[in-house]
């Protein structure tokens, strides 16, 4: 999973500085060359965003996957914490945004910033502005 995050981390990168190549083209005299120039670059967006749809929609059903099993033979949510030296920094992330973790103090990357910026990054993709609100605000306390 956390492969699949980097490739679309990476592919982020890659259609802002195609968008702002577009942009660039968008400014100067339109003719045949930069209509030709401005399509390579708006097909090769199309395409990083097709393959970051792809890649979230495999994330999201190892995590349904995982779920699932953990359901199927009774595992307690809890029983998590018991492994969670053996999960990355990406698992982490996707149990905390379904709820299957608490962000609290006993989480693991409570402090850790780049995780905190993550995790908001994620809520916001999401539209789930209130857990936003509400980790800043919790964030706002730790200080």
């Amino acid at each position: 999973m956390e492969f699949m995050r980097k490739k679309v981390e990476k592919n982020l990168s890659e259609i802002r500085g195609n968008k702002y190549i577009m942009k660039k083209i968008l400014q100067e005299d339109r003719n045949t060359e930069t209509s030709e120039e401005f399509n390579k670059y708006y097909l090769k967006n199309k395409s990083l965003l097709d393959e970051n749809q792809d890649l979230i929609y495999m994330q999201n059903q190892m995590v349904d996957l995982v779920r699932k099993h953990r359901m199927l033979y009774g595992q307690k949510e809890n029983d998590i914490w018991k492994k969670y030296h053996e999960m990355d920094q990406a698992s982490f992330l996707e149990y905390t945004i379904e709820n299957d973790i608490p962000y609290d103090n006993k989480h693991p990357y409570f402090n850790d910033e780049e995780f905190f910026s993550l995790l908001i990054k994620r809520y916001t993709e999401l539209e789930q502005y209130e857990h936003c609100t509400e980790l800043i605000k919790q964030q706002g306390k730790k200080e």
